[in-house]
């Protein structure tokens, strides 16, 4: 798994509890309606929180790519 330096990009404290929180690229709109993905990571902790986005915002990198190729892909065949 890549290493990600993020410092706390992505992280938003509500309340004393650290949230990843992300816009979705204007591009995707129409394949992720959700606008802004925004996931509780359940934990009071800054240095907690930053594990599991990590692998959030990863999951996010690769889906955009999966996406950004997918509509290269049509846009080939079209």
């Amino acid at each position: 798994m890549k290493h990600f330096s993020l410092g706390s990009k992505f992280l938003k404290d509500r309340s004393g509890w650290w949230h990843y929180v992300r816009r979705v690229p204007t591009r995707f709109k129409d394949l992720d309606r959700r606008g802004v993905i925004q996931v509780a990571l359940r934990t009071r902790s800054l240095e907690v929180a930053m594990i599991p986005r990590n692998g959030l915002a990863e999951a996010d990198e690769a889906l955009r790519s999966s996406l950004t190729l997918l509509a290269e892909d049509t846009d080939e065949t079209v």
